[in-house]
């Protein structure tokens, strides 16, 4: 995807960073990782893309004058839950998320 400059383009970043996490977890529930070391390489890789969903929701604050704190809770709270190797938990909280974030944008 092309260089952003604008709010609907981080906004669209943002949601397809959700879903990442979410699309992520999901895998994790239908196919946890058989030992310790791969629970830890899961969880780096999750919280990597959870540090980019931050970024994207951070230029969103920025460009779209929208206030994003809970979401980047959110994404903390599932980082955590993976930490934890509680899958499910996190891919809810990220779906949960996603829609909230879409129905808050869609108000600016």
């Amino acid at each position: 995807m092309a260089e952003c400059r604008n709010c609907a383009c981080y906004a669209a970043k943002a949601a397809r960073a959700l879903k990442v996490l979410d699309e992520y977890a999901d895998r994790l529930v239908r196919s946890p990782p058989s030992t310790d070391s791969l629970w830890k390489l899961d969880y780096e890789i999750f919280s990597e893309n959870a540090n980019l969903a931050i970024l994207y929701l951070k230029n969103v604050a920025q460009y779209c004058q929208l206030d994003v704190d809970s979401f980047i809770d959110n994404v903390n709270k599932a980082k955590d839950y993976i930490r934890d190797r509680k899958p499910a938990e996190a891919g809810n909280l990220a779906f949960e998320t996603i829609l909230a974030f879409e129905r808050k944008v869609c108000e600016i």
